[in-house]
């Protein structure tokens, strides 16, 4: 019975705060990600949608990022989205446009997916969109480079 009570009183929480951010539906976004559930969202959600709108997002293009991609509320701002939003627009020179329809950038490792994916592609000399570096398997990697196309 507590644990129903606790769970009852987050959830309760979790849908006032979005309520007040402006989410329409967070059953579906707690179903998606749980850890929202657990999450303290004036120290750990509201500081994640203030960075969004740090870098240039408004209040509603943050919140549609983050029903996107719920996984946004999960990460680290300075272990993640600082540094990824760095070498976005230092290394790779994207529009604020290219984040807010492709969010899930952020979900993707910065050395491990990032940089070496991005580098293959300056230095084939084509273009490549954003989702299609990223989300491609190695294989469709590879093989969109030799296509020279993407």
């Amino acid at each position: 019975m507590q644990n129903s009570c606790w769970l009852w009183l987050r959830c309760t929480t979790l849908n006032n705060v979005g309520i007040r951010l402006g989410f329409k539906d967070l059953g579906a976004l707690a179903y998606q990600d749980s850890v929202l559930l657990v999450s303290n969202v004036e120290n750990t959600l509201i500081p994640k949608l203030k960075y969004l709108e740090s870098i240039g997002f408004s209040r509603d293009e943050a919140v549609g990022m983050v029903l996107r991609c719920p996984a946004l509320f999960t990460f680290s701002v300075e272990n993640n989205f600082m540094p990824k939003f760095e070498y976005f627009s230092e290394e790779i020179k994207g529009k604020l446009e290219e984040l807010k329809e492709f969010p899930q950038y952020f979900a993707f490792s910065l050395e491990n997916r990032i940089k070496p994916r991005h580098i293959e592609v300056i230095q084939s000399g084509i273009k490549m969109a954003l989702p299609t570096m990223l989300k491609s398997t190695d294989e469709e990697f590879r093989e969109l480079l030799t296509q020279g196309a993407g």
